[in-house]
């Protein structure tokens, strides 16, 4: 872990760290503290990289394809509605083209064509290009700064945090799924949604949605049965997640 992360690793507090044992399983033998430690690192890091991800989407114009999507539905209904009116008014139309200060008399017909002209064929191209680009997920993701991957449409937060802390919530021998505290107000065993309110709370990053977080859950057993390679990752010790 970098030097700049290993700040985080003091974001949990005393308390912080004993809930954190008990939602992860972990004793308070030597091996148990050793591997405690080794989570937080690994936590830790997992807040780093999604702080960083976070601070590069607040530069950009989109933070997700989705949102380029929709921009680019904003500007080719613009572009088509600016060129469907430039075709229907008429000498308004030559006006904008050539500018007041130019008496239309001076002004050959063909000149003004030519502007109308150019300027329809700017407005098309822009209509077929942001079309082309809306299909193209990756050359899209490129054109606008985001960077490639498997989770085009979700916040840092989902995309880089809570996949790691998925994992670590299995290398504990728990099962990812969601679940909340019985109506009677006992609690039968940790749940995923405290673990990742906890880590939430010592980054300091607004609650999570509970229904994104199942969402999450359940899109990440899924991945499970389709990608095996998962359930095969074992970091060793000071290695980074997945």
């Amino acid at each position: 872990m970098s030097e700049d992360n290993q700040n985080y690793a003091g974001m949990f507090s005393p308390d912080m760290i004993s809930s954190l044992r008990y939602l992860l399983g972990h004793d308070i033998s030597l091996q148990g503290m050793i591997e405690t430690r080794d989570f937080l690192n690994m936590i830790a890091d997992a807040v780093f990289k999604t702080k960083i991800d976070i601070e590069e989407r607040s530069v950009r114009v989109v933070s997700t394809q989705r949102d380029a999507k929709r921009l680019l539905t904003k500007i080719i209904n613009s572009a088509e509605a600016l060129s469907e009116g430039l075709g229907e008014s008429g000498n308004l139309t030559e006006l904008l083209l050539t500018g007041p200060d130019r008496p239309l008399s001076l002004i050959s017909r063909g000149e003004i064509q030519d502007h109308e002209m150019f300027l329809q064929n700017t407005l098309s191209n822009i209509i077929e290009q942001a079309r082309f680009m809306s299909k193209q997920g990756e050359f899209l993701r490129r054109a606008v700064g985001l960077s490639p991957g498997e989770h085009p449409n979700k916040s840092p937060i989902q995309a880089c945090l809570w996949r790691r802390l998925f994992y670590l919530w299995e290398r504990s021998g728990k099962k990812v799924s969601y679940s909340i505290e019985p109506r009677s107000g006992k609690r039968r065993k940790p749940v995923l949604i405290d673990f990742i309110k906890l880590v939430h709370e010592a980054a300091g990053f607004d609650p999570p949605n509970h229904e994104e977080v199942k969402d999450a859950a359940a899109e990440w057993r899924r991945l499970r049965v389709d990608d095996p390679r998962l359930s095969r990752l074992k970091p060793k010790r000071g290695q980074n997640l997945p």
